[in-house]
């Protein structure tokens, strides 16, 4: 099965041996909103606007294809 939008963001963070706190530090989004991401609930985040501008620049700073991640996005959010 092909991995969750949060599974390959938490992979592709792993893999260049980033911590979410550098994460957040560097992307200004909540620790907590990344970890939520990263377990697919998007309950904590704000909504909206907002989340696809979390997910897209989470997605760019662990070298995620931006794009892909936002339509990954689009797909649950539909789901929801």
């Amino acid at each position: 099965m092909s991995q969750t939008l949060g599974e390959k963001l938490r992979q592709a963070r792993e893999e260049r041996g980033i911590s979410i706190s550098e994460v957040a530090e560097q992307t200004r989004i909540s620790a907590l909103y990344l970890e939520s991401i990263e377990n697919d609930n998007y309950k904590p985040l704000p909504g909206g606007i907002f989340n696809k501008g979390f997910v897209k620049t989470y997605a760019k700073y662990v070298g995620v294809d931006e794009n892909e991640a936002l339509s990954d996005y689009a797909r649950l959010a539909a789901a929801e």
